[in-house]
């Protein structure tokens, strides 16, 4: 890069010269920083990138939804369908609660469980 007082000695050719090219290093320059902006700018969102490689800056919701104006899940009124347990089991299965802590060995006198589960099993499926 030459000095102001370095330009003094050129001629008018060689200054109009060195602007031209100084011209075209700009263009060059504002290209190349205009790929590294739209590069910057990309997320999960506007390109073929995983939303893993977002990081923290996470794109904003495309819902405009405001939360808690209507509640989720079935709504005031609905009767609710769930499963519900069965009469005749398949199978029962009874934990016994040991009678003393199988860390410390010190006895356990009000170790006593009281829970009921019931398991649904999908059927095999059959091709």
């Amino acid at each position: 890069m030459q000095t102001p007082s370095s330009l003094s000695h050129l001629s008018h050719a060689e200054k109009d010269a060195l602007i031209l090219m100084l011209q075209e290093q700009i263009k060059a320059l504002q290209e190349a920083v205009k790929q590294l902006q739209s590069r910057r700018n990309m997320n999960s969102r506007n390109s073929s990138k995983p939303p893993s490689s977002d990081g923290l800056n996470k794109p904003a919701p495309k819902s405009l939804r405001v939360a808690g104006e209507n509640p989720t899940g079935g709504q005031k009124g609905h009767p609710g369908r769930t499963l519900s347990q069965a009469t005749q089991p398949d199978k029962i299965v009874v934990h016994n609660v040991p009678d003393q802590c199988q860390a410390c060995h010190r006895e356990l006198p009000f170790a006593y469980v009281s829970e009921t589960r019931q398991v649904f099993d999908l059927p095999v499926l059959k091709f």
